[in-house]
């Protein structure tokens, strides 16, 4: 008799275990899982919108999908970044280098971002996201800064949001996502 377990892990699998990291206050494990999603959900919108996208893939998923649940940028003066470049910065930042340094030579402004996740005890629809740009005077010109503050709940149930928006509209079922499985031994 075997006690081995298979885990099938799917979309819905992982979003259910991006709400319990939440409630568990497992943040930046709920954050590195959701961040995941655009890249699953980008793959799925290139192959089903082939002549639509035309960059980076999840870049463009996050600026279609995502954008209509973040507020809007008012970043016109370093090259108009859109939410998709800067949530794709963040997840490489994170999973890549474990850390909030959005800076990059490909994006000159972003030399200028500054993330900071926030959480201030009231509910994460309450004061979600502040931008905030500090200008420097004098001979400090070169030193404007953009701080991005986001309640990090915020954030993870915007991309959750946006996930079951995207499966609901392109009328996706399980099979349409790639899925692990894991075999769990005693």
């Amino acid at each position: 008799m075997s006690d081995t377990e298979l885990i099938h892990y799917d979309v819905h699998h992982m979003l259910k275990e991006i709400e319990l990291c939440v409630e568990n206050k497992c943040y930046l494990a709920a954050l590195s899982t959701a961040l995941i999603l655009p890249d699953i959900c980008g793959k799925i919108f290139k192959k089903n919108r082939i002549n639509e996208v035309h960059g980076n893939p999840y870049v463009d998923w996050c600026n279609t999908w995502l954008h209509p649940y973040l507020p809007s940028l008012c970043l016109a003066n370093y090259g108009k970044p859109t939410w998709g470049t800067i949530i794709y910065k963040l997840r490489c930042s994170i999973l890549h280098n474990g850390e909030l340094d959005v800076c990059g030579k490909k994006y000159q402004w972003f030399d200028l971002v500054k993330f900071k996740f926030y959480m201030n005890g009231k509910p994460w629809y309450a004061e979600p996201l502040t931008i905030m740009q500090e200008t420097a005077t004098g001979g400090l010109k070169h030193k404007n800064e953009i701080y991005i503050n986001i309640d990090i709940r915020f954030l993870i149930q915007a991309i959750i949001n946006a996930v079951l928006a995207f499966e609901k509209e392109l009328d996706l079922n399980q099979n349409d996502f790639p899925s692990i499985d894991i075999t769990v031994k005693p």
